[in-house]
């Protein structure tokens, strides 16, 4: 899983911010319905990943932090979602809503990069065959 994740984050490079939004819609979908995120009691990582993915999924990508900080960047509490936002010093401005959205899945994809190098090192072993079989003593 952690593989395949790491595959489509890497295509989200070359997007511009509102592809960016549209294909993580359907990245958070898709990987929403694996069968793995539901066994979280066997390790917190995987718990804390089906949470964020859960969240995303139930609030059109946005993440609860990246709302108070965009709400925070254009001053407003309120109306913030029709306000825009300057990602770079010389870059064009954006809709503070797509960019809170873009935020919160690169928010994501941040964490599943870390997971996966968290599990690669230390909870990998926990599948291998010799462990069942008493090899790796």
């Amino acid at each position: 899983m952690f593989h395949e994740m790491l595959s489509d984050i890497d295509d989200f490079k070359y997007m511009l911010p509102e592809e960016i939004v549209r294909n993580g819609k359907r990245f958070i979908e898709h990987y929403r319905t694996y069968d793995v995120l539901k066994c979280s009691s066997l390790w917190y990582g995987m718990k804390s990943l089906q949470e964020y993915i859960e969240v995303m999924a139930e609030n059109d990508c946005v993440l609860p932090e990246a709302v108070s900080f965009v709400q925070r960047v254009v001053g407003q509490e309120d109306d913030w979602k029709d306000a825009d936002v300057f990602e770079t010093f010389d870059g064009e401005a954006i809709n503070s809503y797509v960019y809170a959205q873009k935020f919160s899945l690169e928010r994501v994809f941040e964490i599943i990069t870390s997971l996966s190098g968290t599990f690669e090192s230390c909870c990998r072993e926990w599948c291998m065959p010799g462990l069942t079989l008493g090899v790796n003593d």
